[in-house]
């Protein structure tokens, strides 16, 4: 991905040299010199406001309509499970401890479990429908986002397999805004990284404005996360909403 950061105008240097013996009085060239740099300095600063590429301001996540399906194509391997294909992520409703959510939804890979404007993340479950891991304070990120952005969150994080809980501590960043390229096409995203006490790493590229929690992402377990080494990578092929064609 391109992060493009707002562009800074140039500065302008420029150097004044003797005037010549015939040359008019030295106050009258440096007010014509001053006045040509201060005109140069505008005009720059005119162009260079025109290449700036600004982040809008995603203060929420906007919600897609249920019944909207995005699929990825997926590679994973090692603790993620062995994968080269296509996933379909279904969104509807659902329930968690009496709390309405919102569930996306895979026949493959299981389902995670969001609420609030941000849409965090509260809960995952296993492909069977078993609860995997659940989150207090659910995972969010912090809103608005504002690029270069750093900040860390502490959870208590439930492995409901294995009927034990721990903590959890992850370093956030926005790290840009730009364009990046996935199958589906050219998206404007934020890119987003961080690292979490389990030694796992992450980043993925998020379209608030267009609802896309996901346009991209590559995650990376090291040997010494509690389910062993793995990795997956994730680029988004396709996007339909209720009565309308795949985009």
């Amino acid at each position: 991905m391109n992060t493009s950061l707002p562009s800074r105008p140039h500065s302008l240097f420029t150097s004044l040299t003797r005037a010549p013996h015939h040359a008019p009085p030295p106050r009258r060239r440096l007010h014509r010199a001053g006045g040509a740099a201060a005109l140069a300095v505008v005009l720059s600063s005119v162009f260079s406001a025109g290449c700036v590429s600004t982040p809008p301001q995603a203060l929420q996540m906007t919600p897609m309509p249920h019944g909207s399906v995005t699929v990825f194509q997926r590679s994973s391997s090692g603790s993620f499970g062995t994968l080269q294909g296509e996933v379909a992520w279904t969104q509807g409703r659902a329930t968690w401890r009496g709390r309405d959510v919102v569930m996306f939804s895979s026949p493959v890979a299981g389902a995670s479990l969001h609420e609030g404007a941000g849409m965090a993340t509260v809960a995952t479950l296993a492909p069977s429908g078993a609860p995997y891991h659940s989150y207090d304070p659910p995972l969010d990120l912090r809103w608005p986002l504002k690029v270069g952005e750093r900040w860390t969150s502490v959870h208590m994080v439930y492995d409901h397999m294995q009927n034990r809980s721990s903590p959890l501590i992850i370093q956030w960043q926005v790290d840009g805004w730009g364009d990046v390229r996935v199958p589906a096409g050219t998206y404007k995203a934020y890119q987003v990284s961080w690292i979490t006490s389990l030694d796992e790493r992450e980043t993925r590229w998020i379209s608030p404005e267009l609802g896309l929690g996901i346009v991209k992402r590559h995650v990376e377990r090291s040997p010494a996360h509690p389910q062993g080494a793995g990795v997956l990578d994730a680029e988004l092929i396709s996007v339909k909403t209720p009565g309308a064609a795949p985009t």
